[in-house]
């Protein structure tokens, strides 16, 4: 199989609320390429 080629964004929330994004991350090649923390 060759090189794939494709990113995948992932989103944690701090509670079951879809508003409440925490953090989110962003990989490609499954290589972290960003990840921000988001408090307050």
């Amino acid at each position: 199989m060759g090189n794939l080629d494709f990113v995948a964004i992932d989103l944690e929330t701090a509670t079951s609320h879809r508003n409440s994004i925490c953090e989110i991350g962003i990989v490609k090649n499954s290589i972290v390429i960003e990840s921000k923390l988001i408090l307050g």
